[in-house]
């Protein structure tokens, strides 16, 4: 059996089979592997076993801007919700708001006889513009007011699912597949620009310095640096593990994590290693970069801060959630946000890592969606089938909007 997806890799791994142990084989052990596939497999099975769902179709972050969130639905369509309407009617805050057409500026596809499909990835919001790509391998662009499609594009082949989400530079659409290739979209009208293949699935979203270069992770433990113009590669630089998430550029480097347990710094003009971090587990997260510090879970449930600099932990010890973290927290209000496996969103000082608040999910569900905000107020979609927004400063629940 082959598993793939996330969602697949989660469930179907406990066998020991297909794409999930290629993830981890080269570099780290058996014993660590089952460890870890049982930490990812809890929250699905309770959520199925709890009939909360028959099954995980994607686990896409929610984008916020200017009062609206927008939203891939358990539905599998794409929303666009008011959330000032939202705030309004929640009357009780342990009560979720239920009535979608109350609350809804748009939905797409809007045919009721038609769907999405899974998707993990974010809606990507520019200026008028949002586009979104489908784990079925489609991508659209459409009015950010109306949701009107402007264009579609379907990538490559029955192989081109999307995982990660699309990145837009200037004209261009960058957009990851697990047919093993990056594919470069002419932003205005989806016609396809090149194509590069890596040597396996492209699960992270691209990520680019801004003045010509690309920088594409592969789960073939790669990271590779190519010519945002015409895909020449410039460099590569490999790791000891698959690389799942996106990487964070600034200031000339390239931080990310790996399977091999380690958080990477590589210097983008040389493509060699200013540093790395040992973790010792997984990082499949994004990690986040405020300050001068960088804030990343790891599915042992730890999160670490570190100098961005030299890569030394910032923290006398690292936080430990409930269960294992692949979501990239969000810094709001001086509160960092950590959502987990566990179904819990906890906050933390970002100087010491201590817990100032916790949230729990209710009814239970594990927290694979990163987190968005607006500054006051963080935005969770767990595996339950809510929108959860909490105050960022104290945790206090706001309100819940039934999304299915």
């Amino acid at each position: 059996m082959t598993t793939r997806s996330p969602a697949g890799l989660a469930r179907g791994a406990a066998a020991g089979q297909g794409a999930a142990v290629s993830l981890w084989r080269s570099s780290i052990s058996r014993a660590s592997v089952l460890r870890l596939l049982v930490r990812v497999l809890l929250v699905p099975l309770a959520l199925a076993l709890a009939g909360c769902t028959g099954q995980i179709t994607g686990w896409a972050s929610p984008t916020v801007s200017g009062g609206t969130a927008y939203l891939v639905t358990p539905g599998e369509k794409l929303v666009a919700l008011n959330l000032d309407r939202v705030a309004s009617l929640s009357q009780d805050v342990q009560r979720p708001v239920e009535d979608l057409s109350a609350i809804r500026r748009w939905e797409f596809p809007a045919e009721k006889d038609k769907k999405l499909g899974p998707t993990y990835a974010t809606p990507v919001l520019a200026g008028s513009t949002l586009y979104l790509a489908t784990y079925g391998g489609k991508v659209y662009a459409m009015e950010a007011a109306t949701g009107r499609q402007l264009w579609e594009h379907t990538l490559g082949g029955a192989t081109s699912q999307v995982v990660g989400s699309p990145t837009l530079v200037g004209d261009t659409l960058y957009v990851g597949a697990s047919d093993d290739r990056v594919y470069a979209l002419d932003a205005a009208t989806g016609a396809e620009k090149w194509r590069f293949k890596t040597g396996n699935k492209v699960w992270a979203g691209v990520v680019t310095d801004g003045a010509g270069t690309a920088f594409v992770a592969s789960l073939d433990h790669n990271v590779y640096a190519l010519d945002s113009r015409d895909q020449t590669l410039k460099w590569r630089f490999p790791t000891g593990g698959s690389i799942a998430s996106t990487p964070v550029y600034a200031g000339g480097v390239l931080y990310f994590g790996s399977a091999d347990g380690r958080l990477y710094a590589v210097d983008t003009a040389t493509g060699q290693s200013k540093w790395n971090f040992n973790a010792g587990s997984w990082l499949w997260g994004s990690p986040l970069l405020e300050g001068g510090a960088l804030y990343v879970g790891a599915l042992d449930n730890q999160v670490y801060a570190l100098d961005a600099t030299t890569g030394q932990q910032k923290w006398a010890q690292p936080f430990r959630a409930g269960g294992p973290v692949n979501a990239t927290p969000v810094l709001a209000s001086g509160v960092l946000v950590v959502g987990a496996q566990d179904g819990r969103v906890y906050g933390l000082d970002p100087a010491t890592g201590q817990q100032r608040w916790a949230y729990t999910s209710d009814p239970s569900g594990g927290v694979f969606a990163s987190l968005s905000t607006d500054g006051a107020v963080v935005y969770v979609m767990p595996l339950n089938q809510r929108l959860v927004a909490l105050d960022s400063r104290t945790g206090a629940l706001r309100w819940v909007f039934k999304t299915g």
